[in-house]
């Protein structure tokens, strides 16, 4: 889960798989902006330094990967 969307400053990440997840953010120019490991169920990521437009979230959890598209605001 990813909310809220569009997101003006923090944007919330939830799974139900504890762990680490590599949590990476590309522009909708392929550009990497974000790219960290964190550990739990929900993450939290500011944005409020991010230009406003589209961009792609990719989490990924030892060979399961998600992506979703963003509006930054």
């Amino acid at each position: 889960v990813v909310f809220p969307n569009p997101v003006k400053d923090l944007v919330t990440v939830g799974t139900t798989l504890p762990g680490y997840h590599t949590i990476k953010i590309n522009s909708l120019s392929g550009q990497l902006v974000f790219h960290e490991e964190l550990n739990g169920p929900t993450f939290q990521i500011d944005l409020s330094s991010f230009r406003k437009g589209v961009y792609f979230i990719t989490i990924g959890f030892n060979d399961s990967v998600t992506t979703r598209k963003i509006v930054k605001l």
